[in-house]
């Protein structure tokens, strides 16, 4: 499975890839997990937020964004 996404990892296009690391995230909160675990997915979100954010701007984002409601840092209110 690992070698499969990577070799895929390889054609896809950043968006895609953003999506399928996303996903994996998404399909990882839902099964029980050691606070390890957690740290590291949450972890993963958050350079998948950046990783997006660097695409949409074309170079790094100024701060980094809630993962609850995706607003920058310096603008949440969560």
């Amino acid at each position: 499975m690992c070698h499969e996404l990577k070799m895929r990892s390889a054609q896809m296009k950043p968006i895609e890839l953003k999506e399928v690391i996303l996903k994996v995230v998404a399909d990882h909160d839902r099964a029980p997990q050691s606070e390890a675990e957690a740290r590291f997915m949450a972890a993963v979100h958050l350079a998948a937020l950046a990783f997006a954010d660097e695409i949409r701007l074309g170079h790094p984002a100024p701060e980094r964004r809630c993962m609850i409601c995706n607003a920058p840092v310096s603008q949440c209110y969560c």
